[in-house]
């Protein structure tokens, strides 16, 4: 970092080479990219759980209806990837 500093660059021309694109683009192919679209996956269920909940219990429970006793448990299953993803990093 205090090389790129000095230098005055804002790119090394390290990162130009092909072999360390290839690189990247191998560990991003094999590692990074189930990860983050599962985390982003289990993200858009748990807003779209908690969405459904809300309106269910505070919207439509006003006007008599009984919520469904389904959604706590969805939302419960939209924690526990988060939950088991940090506990898993905390440990390595």
């Amino acid at each position: 970092m205090q090389f790129c500093q000095e230098c005055g660059e804002h790119e090394l021309e390290i990162f130009n080479a092909k072999a360390l694109k290839d690189m990247i683009e191998f560990k991003w192919n094999k590692y990074a990219y189930f990860l983050h679209y599962l985390g982003s996956f289990m993200h858009f269920f748990y807003i779209m759980t908690i969405t459904v909940y809300i309106y269910n219990t505070f919207l439509i429970g006003v006007y008599g209806e009984q919520p469904h006793h389904l959604l706590p448990v969805l939302m419960c299953m939209g924690l526990a990837y988060p939950f088991l993803y940090d506990t898993f990093q905390l440990w390595i």
